[in-house]
């Protein structure tokens, strides 16, 4: 029996969580840890007799209770007992040293610390010089007299539940206060976001430390669903269970769920399982692509501590079509990216802030980086991100994270996902070191998987075949073990300052070595000119441009070779630009290049279909034979015609990219109105077309390159000497570039503009149809 705790209410009050399924539901299961098993009833009674001990050695109302314990039913009943005192829980990381921990006792004034027996050596030490604290081991707190105490059977909402240190990914962690209202709305709006069944069952593999495990504890008894709770990760265990049936739901960080999938070789989830909740940090792309292969329920979240856990989540089923995104903010809450102090536009790289009910109160004791952080209502969280015409959000990197080299920004997230698709390394991370040149390098530490060795070239050359050559990173240590927080996130400073201290060491190579500054090799961005079209982000084109660079196929290095190399330059800045969705479906209105629909085709994953559409026939003949030999090429639709007779239905596509072809059309505007009807709302056109090059010189060179070296040679690779002859024709033409932007507006797209390419011999447009 429950008796109520007076007091005057200072925010709206509902009925205590597991009290009200206790009496609603006393028989169901609500916790299951190893051979302890307790239904709602036994679990409350249970909490309520913890409480009254807790209550006679002092904790009342206000109280911080530190907790050093391993997960288990002990960590779920504590927090939940002192809940019903109004006592404050202080979750520390077991992982942490001596002195991070004493640091921590002192930081956050806890009058009791609880720690499990496995942990004593650590918490005496700990405990030494933190004045007024008082240690409890599981024992002594079993055999406490339970004293005559009123406990609460209400929730304020705006009351301090627990607080939880950061990550502590750079600098010193925080303490975030969370409230009761903060658990509610978060665990509310993951119930509307990715729905809750009667049969639903929760497995705790993070640990409770962490907001990510915590947050489970309350929604278990909010939702009046049972959570499992295993002591220690074992992929092996976990797999287990998810095997036996019960569990529908875990929470999982990518090293985690990595091992998960690589201990089942393949073999299936059963359909029980419903989603896989994956946060803590940037995901690498190969898991995702794993995931959907195997058809593996993963709702990749973006979350933080100072707001509860997610702030946006994306359900298993957009993945396909979304990969790389955290979905749509929470129902409750609201996201805005901010750039330069002002709302970013669709697409562009910002600040991400958080606003709404799941947001913390503050930081324990600093009321300095308080404000700092939250502003006029907005949790400034100092990660960085973009949110797509659609609003889903992708997370770029941490603003702290940011490199900038030479005056380019690096996101290392961008760089650590490629070196992550390379056979030989198991982990990655990336950071800037100082440079008298450049401002900054770029710096990678990876850990190989077994048995294998790092040739530094040819890392580099996987990456430069992938990314830009700024991104590439100049040196390259080979390390036991990428440091991590509890989270799972990559513990960058540790890696700096590791790294730093080895600028000589083997297996790393400095980016000046042997150069002069201004012989300093690297790569430069893709356009040289003045420019007014900007590239959307890195994130958002990963998957394109792996698939273009990735090509080995001679027909595709034969069209390189025949446009002197402006084929490669339209696969690095056209097709970004077009900016096609992870999974969805591409459209190459260029060359039926079979190698390039392939990639296309492997890259959409299994609901994306690659299309490509010439108009020489000869060119979709060589590719048709290419295609003949490949399994289910199905998904690969091979389209003759000049683009006016496009057989898609509307919004079908994601975006298109057109080279060096929309001058030949008979009725390019019709041509073009054609693309924008099969382009989705908020799709991207991007059309490479030949300039008129700035010299004369240079224009008789490639006057007399396409009419000597073009037809002959392309018709020769081919076996159609008529196949190439279009090139030639387009060569002699140099259009006006704004005449081609106003033909593109007057087809119907918007944000229209242009950049000069390669000293003028290529101009990239891109148009965007109205959402």
């Amino acid at each position: 029996m429950v008796t109520a705790l007076p007091r005057q209410p200072s925010a709206p009050l509902v009925p205590e969580w597991l009290t009200r399924w206790a009496r609603a539901t006393p028989h169901r299961v609500a916790l299951i840890a190893g051979s302890d098993r307790y239904t709602f009833g036994e679990l409350d009674r249970l909490v309520s007799r913890t409480a009254r001990r807790l209550a006679g050695v002092g904790v009342t109302e206000g109280s911080r209770v530190a907790l050093l314990l391993p997960n288990g039913a002990l960590f779920a009943v504590l927090v939940y007992a002192l809940a019903r005192l109004g006592a404050i829980s202080v979750p520390l990381n077991a992982r942490l040293a001596v002195h991070e921990l004493a640091w921590q006792l002192r930081e956050s004034r806890a009058a009791v610390l609880i720690f499990d027996a496995s942990l004593a050596a650590a918490a005496a030490r700990a405990a030494e010089g933190v004045s007024g604290l008082l240690p409890i081991d599981p024992h002594h707190l079993a055999a406490l007299p339970e004293a005559d105490t009123p406990l609460r059977d209400d929730v304020e909402f705006s009351a301090v539940q627990a607080i939880i240190y950061t990550s502590a990914t750079s600098g010193s962690p925080k303490g975030a206060q969370l409230t009761y209202g903060n658990h509610w709305w978060n665990a509310i709006g993951s119930a509307l976001n990715l729905g809750v069944h009667r049969s639903d069952a929760w497995l705790a593999l993070l640990p409770f430390y962490h907001v990510g495990g915590l947050a489970i504890l309350w929604r278990s008894v909010i939702y009046g669903v049972p959570v499992i709770i295993h002591e220690s990760f074992d992929p092996e265990a976990a797999n287990h269970e998810v095997d036996r049936g019960e569990v529908t739901t875990l929470s999982a960080v990518s090293p985690m769920l990595a091992r998960m999938l690589d201990a089942r070789r393949g073999r299936p989830y059963p359909p029980s399982l419903r989603c896989i909740l994956l946060g803590g940090g940037p995901i690498p792309r190969p898991l995702l692509e794993t995931c959907v292969r195997h058809a593996v329920p993963v709702a990749p979240t973006y979350g933080l501590t100072e707001a509860a856990s997610q702030v946006a989540t994306l359900p298993p089923e957009d993945l396909p079509q979304k990969m790389g995104s955290s979905g749509h903010a929470l129902f409750p809450v609201q996201l805005r990216i901010e750039a330069e102090g002002r709302p970013a536009a669709a697409g562009e790289v910002g600040e991400i802030l958080v606003r709404g009910p799941t947001v913390m109160c503050g930081y324990a004791d600093r009321p300095e980086e308080t404000a700092r952080v939250l502003r006029d209502g907005w949790l400034h969280t100092g990660d960085l991100g973009y949110l797509d015409e659609e609003g889903y959000l992708y997370v770029v990197d941490r603003r702290h994270d940011l490199i900038v080299s030479g005056g380019e920004n690096v996101y290392p997230a961008e760089v650590e996902a490629v070196l992550l698709e390379h056979p030989a390394i198991a982990d990655a991370a990336v950071v800037g070191i100082p440079d008298a040149v450049w401002g900054q390098t770029v710096t990678a530490a990876v850990k190989l998987r077994p048995s294998a060795r790092l040739i530094e070239d040819k890392v580099r050359a996987f990456c430069a075949a992938r990314i830009a050559g700024f991104k590439v990173p100049r040196r390259i240590r080979v390390v036991d073990a990428i440091p991590r927080s509890a989270a799972g996130k990559v513990q960058r400073h540790l890696i700096r300052d590791q790294v730093s201290r080895f600028p000589g060491a083997p297996g790393m190579t400095a980016s000046t070595q042997g150069r002069s500054p201004g012989s300093a090799s690297r790569s430069p961005p893709d356009e040289q000119s003045g420019s007014v079209l900007a590239s959307p982000p890195a994130a958002r084109r990963q998957w394109v441009r792996g698939a273009f660079h990735a090509i080995a196929g001679r027909y595709d290095l034969l069209n390189t070779l025949l446009s002197g190399g402006l084929h490669l330059l339209w696969k690095r800045a056209a097709v970004r630009a077009a900016g096609v969705r992870p999974g969805g479906v591409a459209l190459d209105v260029c060359c039926g290049t079979a190698d390039m629909l392939l990639h296309l085709m492997r890259a959409a994953g299994p609901r994306g279909r690659a299309i490509g559409v010439d108009f020489a026939p000869g060119m979709l003949a060589v590719a048709a034979r290419r295609l003949a030999s490949v399994p289910d090429r199905g998904r690969v639709t091979l389209l003759c015609a000049d683009a006016e007779m496009l057989p898609l239905g509307g919004g079908f596509v994601d975006g298109a990219t057109m080279a060096f072809g929309l001058r030949n059309l008979s009725r390019p505007a019709r041509a073009l109105a054609e693309l924008q009807r099969v382009l989705r709302p908020g799709g991207r056109l991007a059309i490479l077309e030949f300039g008129q090059p700035r010299t004369p010189l240079i224009r008789a060179l490639y006057d007399a390159y396409s009419r000597a070296v073009i037809p002959r040679l392309g018709g020769w690779l081919s076996g159609r000497p008529d196949a190439y002859q279009y090139l030639h024709d387009s060569i002699r033409q140099w259009p006006d570039p704004d005449r081609l932007a106003e033909l593109l507006r007057d087809s119907g797209f918007t944000q229209v503009r242009y950049r000069v390419l390669a000293g003028g011999i290529a101009v990239l447009h891109v148009g965007v149809k109205p959402a």
